[in-house]
């Protein structure tokens, strides 16, 4: 399984030079929903099935991402002034895109098994989480930049992303691990992997980031 695995994510890394080289091509979008949905796929499967509360904990922590993030979009709070482009598709209200609700929560769910090796508990454990988000979104968000995922009107100082962004995650991330570390009520579940999803995303977009060096070489 774990090789099987390790080629997913080599073909996958692969794969990431076709939007590199082409760029965002409209009538391809269908491709990148696609991907988008077999990472989410990757940790909701494990995760509902190990877990009693796994669907309420889903749930909430997919909704808490959308609603931070269209305060954060109509009131730059707490990540600062930023908006989202047409390129991830329908927006709800005119804020966050849908596709949060299947791109935020295997982040949480991955960073979350993470720190639960630690028998991390209480404020700690949550704020870990918050920490654990923010260093995945130090990899992340810059290169949604780059493939012009997301936009910063103020520019930033980690290539182009601002402070308040990461402070924000942190503060996010911290109230997401302690939406799912409540709903579940110790009833935690160690033996799925619910880290699938968070991998497939840092190595697709690490994957595109390389090949656009190279083609931009």
């Amino acid at each position: 399984m774990k090789r099987r695995y390790s080629l997913v994510l080599i073909g996958l890394a692969l794969s990431a030079f076709f939007p590199a080289y082409m760029g965002y091509q409209p009538e391809h979008a269908w491709v990148g929903y696609l991907f988008t949905i077999a990472f989410a796929l990757a940790s909701y499967i494990p995760w509902i099935k190990h877990n009693k509360a796994g669907r309420v904990a889903l749930g909430l922590v997919a909704l808490w991402g959308i609603i931070i993030e269209t305060i954060g979009i109509t009131t730059c709070i707490p990540y600062g002034c930023f908006s989202y482009s047409e390129q991830l598709g329908p927006k709800i209200l005119g804020g966050a895109p849908r596709l949060l609700l299947l791109t935020y929560p295997p982040l949480v769910l991955g960073i979350y098994q993470y720190i639960k090796r630690y028998n991390f508990s209480g404020p700690l454990l949550r704020i870990s989480g918050g920490v654990g988000l923010m260093l995945v979104d130090l990899i992340l968000d810059p290169i949604a930049l780059e493939m012009g995922l997301r936009s910063y009107p103020g520019g930033g100082f980690w290539f182009g992303v601002p402070l308040s962004n990461f402070l924000g995650w942190i503060v996010s991330g911290t109230i997401a691990t302690l939406l799912i570390d409540n709903t579940l009520h110790k009833t935690y579940n160690p033996n799925g992997n619910y880290r699938r999803g968070l991998w497939l995303n840092i190595t697709f977009f690490v994957g595109y980031m390389i090949w656009k060096l190279i083609i931009n070489h």
